[in-house]
């Protein structure tokens, strides 16, 4: 299912006239209000991994937050993450994931810990004497190190200790410091004069001694718990003395993930009447991202487009990514595939590809050049120096035409030419991947250096059309061709060659 932002916009629009954009948008600080989103799902139904990276790489999309959850301390075992340990190579995708958002946009990524399995908060582990606190404490903070964690959500849905819960904030302060990121998340009306209270000890007495160490609440407006279809629940919150700024009203992103799930219609109407009467709130938290309304399964992220275009309007992340990193995500989507038991078993050659085309995210790809005519025919060609500036396409419409080619890795070869007859209009643009005869994965970032000679009988070349409209790239098609030359290795020597393509 696929929705025109414009729609959205214009929709939610129609319904703003009360607040005009401009004056949103200039209200706007560094991380005001916030757009927060949980990631628990890691994978589907199949064992393919659950890409988060779409959050970033579509349109319209003002992510701030993204935690990932559920971590739980175990009685004399491990942390896990849901239901592995979080260095179960079930993972990679989802490390390697955070860490291309970690260093290339300004997403802050997260953890959480708790939610409503049991354990992590008792008197035997994290709100348990010094030896205890200190055993399962220790667990947290190596998880935090381990995978470049900047921030972590306590989510205590468990009776735990006043004094407990100041520990562990504390701690984790001392640990980390002033730039992590430490919130909470309540129920909403955990947050009222005399409301209902999942987490035990008191979030106003809690606030007023560590207040300055926790950077917002992800307040749980659902559940029957609150709600957002009216004003009056965040009112109730502020009335109780809470800065408005520092309370994010948390939504169910699918009716299947909760009750109290609202229409954007109504979920924008409230919003503007709080932000027309505080000046700003905290933003928009919601759980969680794989089966997120209304792109559900197939489309998660377009409720972070929705939502953006109520708290954000015009505004987007930028994502920065080289063609290296690419295909490192790759190779860990396969890995995580393999361990899942998704679409091939561990220890067998995965025919399957990354349900979310990495490649199409590299930021600086350029287009074949305009003048190249439909049918032209490319050529490949490596001289005998095998070195990268050698390399080129030629269009045989307009044979002093050089344009940009994306190759992984080619042999130092004799002189040698594949040709490769495609179809290409002005703003279409192919990438190339060589994939030989050998049993080397393409994905590989690195070949053995020596060789013995031998003629390969053919080279099998994967290829990927995009197309353009100037600022995002769209994958149109993909497939494979071969071409029978005789490429004779140059022997004991033989290196792989990198080309950059740009």
């Amino acid at each position: 299912m696929k929705f025109s932002l414009l729609h959205v916009v214009s929709l939610l629009a129609t319904l703003s006239m009360a607040r005009p954009v401009d004056d949103v948008v200039a209200r706007i600080t560094e991380d005001l209000p916030r757009l927060v989103v949980y990631f628990q799902t890691t994978h589907d139904k199949s064992g393919n991994p659950i890409s988060m990276l779409p959050l970033i790489t579509e349109k319209n999309i003002s992510l701030t937050h993204l935690i990932v959850c559920s971590f739980h301390i175990n009685l004399n075992s491990v942390v896990h993450l849901n239901d592995y340990p979080p260095s179960d190579a079930r993972f990679d995708t989802l490390w390697n994931e955070t860490r291309v958002l970690r260093n290339n946009s300004s997403v802050k990524v997260m953890g959480m810990i708790g939610g409503a399995a049991p354990g992590s908060f008792n008197t035997q582990t994290l709100d348990g004497n010094a030896t205890s606190f200190a055993q399962y404490y220790g667990q947290l903070r190596d998880v935090i190190s381990t995978y470049g964690l900047q921030g972590m959500d306590l989510d205590v849905e468990q009776s735990m200790s006043q004094a407990g819960i100041t520990r562990l904030i504390k701690q984790l302060y001392a640990d980390f410091g002033p730039d992590f990121i430490i919130t909470l998340a309540p129920v909403a009306t955990a947050l009222e004069q005399n409301g209902g209270n999942l987490s035990g000890f008191d979030y106003g007495a809690l606030e007023a001694a560590v207040g300055d160490e926790i950077a917002f609440y992800n307040g749980q407006f659902y559940n029957g718990f609150g709600s957002m279809a009216n004003t009056a629940a965040f009112d109730a919150v502020v009335a109780n003395g809470w800065a408005p700024e520092k309370i994010l009203a948390g939504q169910p992103t699918s009716s299947a993930d909760g009750s109290g799930f609202i229409p954007y219609s109504t979920l924008n109407a409230t919003i503007i009447k709080l932000r027309s009467e505080y000046g700003e709130i905290g933003g928009i938290m919601g759980w969680e991202y794989f089966n997120s309304q209304p792109g559900g399964l197939a489309e998660p992220w377009e409720w972070a487009q929705y939502m953006t275009a109520i708290l954000r309007p015009n505004s987007s992340v930028a994502l920065t990514i080289t063609k290296e990193t690419a295909y490192g995500l790759e190779a860990a989507w396969r890995s995580s595939v393999s361990a899942a038991g998704g679409d091939g078993m561990a220890g067998e050659t995965l025919k399957s590809t990354p349900m979310v085309d990495y490649m199409a995210m590299l930021v600086t790809m350029k287009l074949f050049n305009k003048q190249l005519l439909a049918a032209a025919l490319i050529s490949i060609s490596a001289a005998t120096s095998a070195q990268p500036e050698n390399l080129s396409i030629t269009s045989a419409a307009s044979p002093s035409t050089q344009v940009p080619l994306f190759i992984t890795k080619i042999w130092s070869t004799t002189e040698t030419t594949v040709s490769y007859p495609g179809w290409f209009g002005p703003t279409i643009f192919s990438m190339i991947t060589t994939r030989t005869v050998t049993t080397i994965d393409p994905v590989v970032t690195s070949y053995p250096a020596t060789f013995t000679e031998e003629v390969i009988s053919s080279v099998t070349w994967e290829y990927r059309y995009y197309y353009s409209d100037g600022s995002s790239l769209t994958s149109i098609s993909s497939g494979v061709y071969t071409k029978t030359p005789t490429i004779t290795l140059a022997g004991p020597t033989a290196t792989a060659i990198a080309v950059a393509g740009r």
